[in-house]
């Protein structure tokens, strides 16, 4: 059984002694170093956010605790007790490294909330990996996330927002659901990586690369203004726009109905581009499946459809313009529109 106890440490050492157990963890909870020392013996420092399994099984099981850097303001650590050797050097590894902070969250966890969870990351400022109880249905104020690499094990577990949360670093999500708005505006060297799961509501892309692999992307508007997204084996019922940037679709299915395009590119730029590959678009509605009418594409092979089926009711399937689109094993139900179809293999369903 895991117990723990939560000490205040200042630049003088604390003494806690007394553990009934073989070994015990220190977890630096604070966001400065702290050294500690077993029985008065050589100090061993601890980063800011990192754990330290100690052994304490000597008669006197002594630890002693201060802040690395000598100032007197108090900060928080805590040490857990009751684990064996093996699991606590298990949940040591688990831990990742000094500067990778392991948070669980839900009911008697490391905290209750997701935002006292992102909080308490934005005071350590370092990166953390969060770990969702999926029994809990979680909610959010919104927000900017800290700017520091953060990975959420959602464990099927849904979180709704009240207003949009603005990821403004790395990021990888694993089977968490989200209800309500994400914005991704960090670097543009950062990545977010999105497994599994499922978004109800409107994703916006500024910069970086937006990866999304496998989840459920259900209503709302998926906006592409900048950077690169990739969509990769996704079930969406959600409308996609792309302004700026790359929009990179594989092996995908978007279906819903709407008397608007499913899929609307408008982009100017000639770094932009547009590429669907393997994939299904049908709009049971009064609108079309793709619009590129604004689209102002000029160089061959940016933009390209390559084994899409587009299936329309009443409008056309594709709606171009002059942009130039490669055409390679494509389907419609309706005839296309426009005349910057090129090397245009289509073929009626």
């Amino acid at each position: 059984m895991l117990n723990s106890t939560q000490i205040r440490v200042a630049k003088d050492y604390v003494t806690v002694h007394g553990y009934s157990a073989q070994v015990c963890r220190l977890h630096n909870t604070s966001s400065v170093s702290i050294d500690y020392s077993l029985n008065s013996g050589a100090a061993v420092t601890v980063a800011a956010g990192g754990y330290e399994t100690i052994n304490v099984r000597s008669s006197t099981s002594e630890v002693r605790l201060k802040r690395t850097d000598g100032t007197n303001t108090a900060v928080d650590v805590i040490i857990e007790w009751g684990l064996t050797v093996d699991e606590a050097y298990e949940q040591s590894l688990l831990a990742i490294d000094s500067a990778t902070v392991r948070i669980s969250v839900g009911p008697g966890r490391d905290y209750a909330t997701f935002d006292s969870a992102i909080a308490a990351i934005a005071a350590l400022g370092t990166a953390a990996v969060i770990d969702l109880d999926p029994s809990v249905a979680y909610t959010s104020a919104g927000g900017s996330l800290p700017t520091v690499p953060i990975c959420i094990y959602g464990n099927g577990a849904v979180i709704t927002t009240s207003s949009a949360i603005t990821v403004t670093a790395s990021c990888r999500a694993y089977d968490l659901n989200v209800v309500g708005n994400v914005i991704y505006a960090g670097a543009s060297t950062d990545r977010y990586f999105i497994t599994g799961g499922s978004h109800v509501g409107n994703v916006t892309l500024t910069t970086g690369l937006l990866h999304d692999d496998g989840s459920s992307l259900l209503s709302g508007l998926v906006t592409i203004n900048g950077g690169t997204f990739e969509c990769i084996s996704t079930e969406i019922t959600s409308q996609i726009l792309h302004t700026d940037g790359r929009l990179l679709m594989q092996n995908f299915n978007v279906n819903a109905t709407s008397d608007t395009a499913m899929i609307t590119s408008t982009a100017t730029s000639t770094t932009s581009a547009i590429a669907l590959v393997n994939g299904h678009i049908t709009n049971s509605g009064t609108g079309t499946a793709l619009d590129i009418s604004s689209n102002t594409q000029t160089a061959a092979g940016a933009n390209a459809l390559v084994n899409v089926s587009l299936t329309t009711s009443e409008a056309a399937s594709a709606v171009g313009g002059t942009a130039v689109c490669q055409i390679a094993n494509c389907n419609y139900t309706k005839v296309p529109t426009g005349s910057g179809w090129t090397k245009s293999n289509w073929n009626i369903s």
